[in-house]
């Protein structure tokens, strides 16, 4: 299994236990083969809510057929409530109006469940997986940029401006926000190319690392406009370019 099938099995699993007492992140964690912590990270950055979001906005939405047939205060349990008033309280917030209000005609709020289309990411040859990212040093050059359209101009006129970096078989590409709201893009190698460089050091991390295999070298702006489709984040933190792929690393 690939890791968007393993990341489905997963939710599947949340999906079956959905209003069990408690749910097993520790079982959801080792489908995924990765920690809770990392599970956690890495189901934020490819979803864009957190497990504990997804897992209340889920139970509210799935409960109305358990309140059309059960006591109150046992579908608040079920959904992981306290009390009888705060599973009220959520309940209002999300869907408008109190349970004990419930109709068979209330137009209701409905969260989905989140299912990765496998078949679409693979025809798109993206490959996921966790991995540890070891200490890096990289000597690069900072470009101020406004989004991610201008990074491909940026490698461009590196690239015409420097012969090593042109020359080189790995580039790296990092990405840092700045107070203003604008963004500093280093181009970047693990050897000087210029007087000017800055020196870069990198803490281990662990990462989600999205590879694209791509013998024509596609740029960083068109890989952010396929990856923002999947519900990825838009700017990774760490780039790295070969002559027939890129990765992009997420730290988690």
């Amino acid at each position: 299994m690939n890791f968007f099938q393993n990341l489905n099995a997963a939710i599947n699993y949340i999906e079956c236990n959905l209003f069990e007492e408690e749910i097993d992140l520790n079982i959801a964690s080792r489908i995924l083969g990765t920690s809770v912590s990392n599970f956690k990270n890495a189901f934020s950055l490819l979803t864009g809510t957190t497990v504990n979001e997804y897992i209340k906005n889920r139970r509210l939405s799935e409960c109305i057929r358990l309140l059309q047939k059960e006591k109150l205060v046992d579908v608040a349990i079920a959904c992981g409530f306290d009390s009888r008033a705060g599973f009220s309280r959520a309940f209002k917030n999300f869907h408008g109006f109190n349970p004990s209000k419930l109709q068979v005609d209330n137009q209701v709020n409905y969260y989905k469940k989140i299912v990765f289309n496998e078949k679409e990411l693979d025809h798109d040859n993206i490959k996921l997986k966790i991995v540890d990212l070891g200490k890096l040093v990289l000597y690069g050059n900072a470009y101020e940029i406004k989004n991610s359209d201008e990074i491909e101009n940026v490698w461009t006129a590196a690239k015409q401006r420097y012969d090593k970096l042109r020359n080189s078989d790995k580039h790296y590409g990092l990405l840092y926000k700045k107070d203003n709201g604008a963004f500093l893009y280093y181009v970047a190698l693990d050897t000087k190319f210029d007087n000017s460089n800055k020196e870069i050091r990198l803490p281990s991390a662990k990462c989600l690392s999205t590879l694209f295999n791509s013998k024509q070298g596609r740029e960083i702006s068109t890989l952010s406009k396929s990856i923002k489709s999947k519900n990825i984040r838009i700017f990774p933190d760490i780039e790295i370019y070969t002559s027939d792929a890129v990765e992009l690393l997420y730290k988690i």
